[in-house]
């Protein structure tokens, strides 16, 4: 498993990349904010809040993922660890790739349903969540795809059950139950 020489960048940029998506959001409210509809404070409480609980959901998904490496070691000496902050960036990342489709996708998929267009943004939210994890796994641990699925199962049972969860809400919402 060769992983890149520099062990804090790619922990570095997992902090800094959601901040930049966030402030990037953030600044088409910018002329809402101006009107005096919504303060300036609450929009970096929620920035704050948001921000800490996407960081605490991708760091637990990495923690999950490096758990099935320490016992994968425990077997089998030969295997070897991937460092945490790789994992934390895979994971950033794949949840920021959903959040950035929320963001700034959401008017894109247009159905005469408001709720089948949600249901819809979910779907390729949680598969490109998925697809980014995957591929910036087998990237940066240069392992098999069948372990790099392995590593990611608990994670791919979370994020398909809340995901899930969320598109039989809109899909009910929109009248297909």
């Amino acid at each position: 498993m060769n992983q890149p020489n520099n062990k804090i960048i790619l922990p570095l940029l997992a902090l800094v990349i959601p901040i930049i998506i966030y402030f990037a959001y953030i600044s088409f409210f910018k002329p809402i904010a101006d009107a005096g509809l919504v303060s300036f404070e609450a929009l970096g409480y929620t920035a704050i809040i948001g921000i800490l609980f996407f960081y605490g959901w991708s760091y637990f998904e990495s923690k999950s993922q490096y758990k099935f490496f320490v016992r994968k070691n425990k077997k089998d000496e030969n295997s070897s660890i991937p460092n945490r902050g790789t994992l934390f960036f895979c994971h950033t990342m794949g949840n920021s790739v959903a959040i950035s489709l929320w963001f700034f996708c959401a008017e894109l998929i247009n159905t005469q349903n408001i709720w089948m267009s949600m249901a819809i943004l979910i779907i390729v939210m949680l598969i490109m969540s998925l697809v980014v994890r995957f591929f910036l796994s087998v990237y940066f641990l240069k392992l098999s795809n069948d372990i790099i699925l392995n590593s990611l199962k608990f994670v791919m049972i979370e994020e398909i059950i809340i995901y899930g969860l969320g598109i039989a809400y809109f899909l009910l919402l929109s009248g297909i139950f």
